[in-house]
């Protein structure tokens, strides 16, 4: 008889241990977060968010955008101010051609400061050069210039943007620059002739 008052106040205590978290969960989403609840969240928000954004990339690469999409916008509600989530998101909508959105996820990317700053300024340029904006991408190549270390790359680049401008002194200068960064490049610019 002892024995099964024993396991029933076990049991009971239990459920109160089981339910108690339970119940102070359900309170919080229903009644709102406390800020001291906000606080304790955001101290694993940046690793859960960078663990979506992961999975979103993954879908981006087996081109599946909509998940890929739908898990970039799940981050950025547990993140908000992440700029990878961003610079991910920008590297969807230009794939999808969605290039007005690619600019505006870049331009917020950049505001919060990303240590790949050169990458997006990059990025941005193609973008502008699909658009037929040379002049807007030749800034941000420029800008990426003079923050990277893709010297060569961002430089051929800038040559591009220049060569359409008609800016031909300026292309040649930008090829020099690409072929002083990396001297294997001088084939791409030099013709050799075809025998």
């Amino acid at each position: 008889m002892m024995q099964r008052i024993q396991q029933k106040k076990l049991f009971v205590i239990g459920w109160i241990a089981l339910l108690c978290p339970l119940s102070i969960v359900l309170a919080l989403m229903i009644f709102g977060r406390t800020s001291w609840v906000k606080d304790k969240s955001q101290i694993g928000g940046y690793s859960e968010a960078m663990d979506i954004v992961d999975y979103g990339r993954n879908y981006m690469r087996q081109g599946d955008f909509q998940m890929a999409l739908f898990h970039f916008n799940a981050a950025l509600e547990i993140q908000p101010g992440i700029a990878e989530t961003y610079m991910a998101l920008g590297n969807l909508y230009h794939r999808i051609k969605n290039n007005n959105a690619a600019i505006s996820s870049f331009q917020k990317a950049i505001s919060l400061s990303p240590p790949k700053k050169e990458v997006i300024y990059n990025d941005l340029g193609m973008i502008y050069v699909e658009l037929g904006d040379f002049q807007s991408a030749t800034k941000n190549f420029r800008k990426a210039a003079t923050l990277g270390i893709r010297q060569a790359l961002i430089w051929r680049n800038i040559a591009m943007a220049e060569m359409e401008l008609d800016n031909y002194d300026k292309a040649i200068y930008a090829c020099q620059q690409a072929i002083k960064n990396r001297p294997t490049l001088k084939n791409q610019y030099t013709e050799e002739p075809v025998h």
